[in-house]
């Protein structure tokens, strides 16, 4: 099963949404925050689409690649960051050499992210944990958080 850069995002967050996306049972299309976030990325339209990546932007700053990855708030800043660390990862190992930056516009942020020695070895790790946990037969169970009110599979897993 193919890993994207939005389940590594939905691992950190929540391992059952990350399994949900993965085996293809969409979120709530009509919730209002993946409706926001439809409306931010609007204004991204340079968007580049790879196999397992859907890269909001990239572009070149100094001389340096940049791959930027929008989002609608800083709430999910660590799951953003292994967003990010996933593309800079799979750029890597097809030659590609860049940095990352989490873009947040509604609160004029620019986060950068670099694939370090460090970083390389902890994305390494979640993708074994997101490989083990999709070749489960059934989703964990659903636990209540704090984001679950503003998740689109919140109906899914709480009625």
């Amino acid at each position: 099963m193919m890993i994207s850069g939005s389940v590594v995002l939905s691992y950190i967050n929540c391992k059952r949404e990350a399994w949900l996306m993965a085996h293809g049972v969409l979120p709530d299309q009509g919730n209002m925050h993946i409706e926001i976030g439809r409306f931010i990325h609007e204004d991204y339209s340079d968007s580049v689409m790879l196999p397992g990546m859907k890269i909001d932007t990239m572009f070149e700053r100094e001389g340096v690649r940049v791959v930027g990855e929008v989002k609608k708030s800083s709430a999910s800043k660590r799951g953003a960051e292994y967003q990010l660390l996933y593309y800079l990862y799979r750029l890597e190992e097809k030659g590609v050499k860049a940095r990352g930056e989490i873009i947040v516009p509604k609160e004029n942020k620019r986060i950068p992210v670099e694939l370090t020695e460090e970083n390389r070895e902890k994305i390494k790790k979640v993708l074994e944990e997101v490989s083990s946990l999709l070749e489960e037969e059934t989703p964990p169970p659903p636990k209540r958080k704090g984001i679950c009110r503003k998740c689109g599979y919140e109906l899914f897993c709480f009625s």
